[in-house]
């Protein structure tokens, strides 16, 4: 952003009501004004009607052969609870040759149906809805059906053998952009509960384990919560090497100003450590085994990417001039 839109930002980071309003203004004006043309020495192929996830998983097959891609026929509007996407791959030159694999009723437009390869293999998994909660399918490149699991898939490590899995009800009440329309879960409708977390689901033989719950990791290292805030967990995310998670804790206030805290812990759920931001982390990636990269606030220092030491309160300024 430019100078005038940071200190714009700046002044009302911390007032939903405000910013949301500005940020609508914004949008409009700036929807009437001519896009410009993208200049590129490369050869960009372009795929309407198309789109693929989050930025935190690759659409690419391990061998560079298919890209992977949800398929849309609806309206650009919020997904309702039975709007279909179709699932499927591009092949061929310029991988322009789309290969439908099927439909699925769990997806939204950050993140889609958390599609993504299964390890170094061409299955694919993918969320997905039975008429009564969210779950997860592995299929082959032909479609089949191999696979289908009781819980959705949040993140999946790099083996292919586990994977991590949280509510998407609870995304949907509180950042609706990244929830599904469908399903309940009466645990929900709690600001903080006992009976939902982060889930372990072994891809291998289908059994799932709760790591810990909301209450659980709310009570540790406790932020001081306004009554009435909702606690979710979001942004799961598997070191390369399979042994750590990142993800975030959040809770959304009454007036709709939400807080963010970045934690990882062991895959078992074990050796949680919770990194110093004040509120504000986003965009995270691991750089390896042993450090984080992160878009985050910290009052003594300010707006910045941070290269993060896993386990340590060590940091490094990335970008800053």
């Amino acid at each position: 952003m430019n100078n005038l839109e940071r200190y714009i930002y700046d002044k009302i980071r911390f007032s939903p009501k405000i910013k949301k309003s500005v940020v609508n203004l914004y949008q409009s004006l700036f929807s009437i004004v001519p896009i410009k043309k993208i200049q590129s020495d490369y050869n960009i192929v372009t795929r309407e009607g198309y789109f693929f996830g989050f930025h935190d998983k690759c659409p690419w097959s391990y061998d560079n052969k298919f890209l992977l891609a949800h398929k849309y026929k609806t309206d650009l509007k919020m997904p309702e609870e039975n709007d279909e996407v179709q699932i499927g791959y591009f092949s061929g030159n310029d991988q322009t040759e789309f290969i439908p694999l099927g439909m699925t009723r769990s997806w939204n437009w950050q993140m889609g149906s958390m599609l993504q390869w299964v390890g170094k293999t061409n299955n694919i998994i993918f969320n997905d809805y039975n008429g009564a909660n969210h779950i997860a399918k592995i299929i082959d490149i032909n479609g089949n059906l191999l696979e289908e699991y009781s819980k959705p898939v949040a993140a999946v490590n790099a083996d292919g053998n586990y994977a991590l899995s949280h509510s998407f009800v609870r995304l949907r009440n509180a950042a609706p952009a990244y929830g599904y329309a469908n399903s309940d879960e009466n645990s929900a409708s709690e600001n903080i509960t006992q009976n939902d977390g982060i889930y372990l689901l072994n891809l291998k033989d289908g059994k799932s384990e709760l790591l810990f719950s909301i209450a659980d990791i709310a009570k540790y290292d406790s932020d001081k919560y306004l009554k009435g805030s909702y606690h979710y967990f979001t942004h799961c995310l598997i070191s390369p090497s399979g042994k750590r998670f990142a993800f975030y804790h959040r809770w959304l206030e009454k007036n709709n100003q939400t807080w963010t805290r970045l934690l990882t812990c062991n895959l078992d759920g074990s050796e949680i450590f919770k990194f110093d931001f004040s509120g504000v982390v986003t965009h995270l990636a691991w750089q390896d085994n042993n450090y984080i990269l992160a878009y985050g606030y910290k009052k003594s220092v300010g707006d910045h990417y941070y290269l993060l030491e896993d386990k340590t309160n060590n940091f490094e300024i990335i970008g800053k001039d």
